[in-house]
């Protein structure tokens, strides 16, 4: 028996695929019990605009403060820039595309093992 997990060509998609759901399979198929991974809300530090029309995963500094975790999206060109991902430990889900997310505003965060 193999198991094959089909991911995007794009690294930081394919980073994003397996945060989301191979790490889950692959802890069940250990015998591990799988943690589905959990999103905490954060406030955005500064405004974020989101093109395209679907929901984005997008890489963020998360960092936790006195006023509680804030998140700075990460100056990103797509799913294939690799380099500002390097500074990353989250990513933070902007639900609603098409739209600027203002700052001070909740989002759900995604933190990276």
């Amino acid at each position: 028996r193999c198991y094959v997990f089909g991911l995007p060509g794009n690294p930081v998609s394919s980073m994003v695929c397996f945060e989301l759901f191979v790490r889950m399979a692959v802890r069940r198929l250990l015998g591990v019990t799988p943690a589905k991974p959990q999103p905490i809300r954060a406030t955005l530090t500064e405004e974020h605009t989101v093109a395209g029309n679907r929901p984005t995963y997008h890489p963020a500094r998360l960092q936790w403060t006195e006023l509680g975790p804030r998140v700075t999206p990460i100056a990103w060109h797509g799913s294939f820039d690799l380099q500002a991902t390097k500074d990353a430990n989250a990513m933070a889900l902007f639900a609603e595309a098409g739209r600027t997310y203002a700052a001070n505003e909740r989002v759900d965060v995604i933190v990276w093992e």
